[in-house]
This record gives C-alpha cells, structure tokens and sequence, in this order.
C-alpha cells in the first residue's frame, strides 16, 4: 500500500491501469491479456499499441517500408 504522496506503479501499456507484475522477465507490465485484444501486456504488444494509437492522432504513419526505400535512394540512387 502507498503512503501518501507516493505514486504507484503502473504497467506501461497505454491505458493500462494495473501494477506490473513483479518479477517478471517484462518489467513494467502487467502481462494480463488486453480485454480488446486479448494479448497480454508486453513491451512488444505496447509498442504496437502506441502505433495504433499515433496512428489515429492524426500523425503521419505510411507504410513503415516507404521510408526506409526513400532512405536508400538517397543514399545510392539507381544507375542509369
């Protein structure tokens, strides 16, 4: 239990309000399985969860290859 003025931990899957699991081999989550998803809480899941969510922002989320292709053109544009 916290005393007053401390803060409690919780696990750092976007929206998640639980303790994360202590122990764990994913420190910071829980590990509980989303209600929506139905995956379990892991920095993995999180990540992409955080990309779902930026994606719905309004920020710009292409397709992750387009970068990456515009990336190496400019680094060695194709001969001819």
């Amino acid at each position: 239990m916290a005393n007053a003025g401390q803060q409690v931990a919780r696990c750092a899957y976007p929206g998640c309000e639980n303790e994360p699991r202590p122990g764990s081999a994913e420190p910071g989550y829980c590990g509980l399985p989303d209600p929506v998803t139905g995956e379990p809480h892991t920095a993995l899941t999180a990540f992409r969860q955080r990309q779902v969510l930026a994606g719905q922002s309004g920020q710009a989320a292409g397709p992750p290859g387009v970068r990456v292709l515009a990336a190496r053109w400019r680094a060695a544009p194709p001969a001819g």
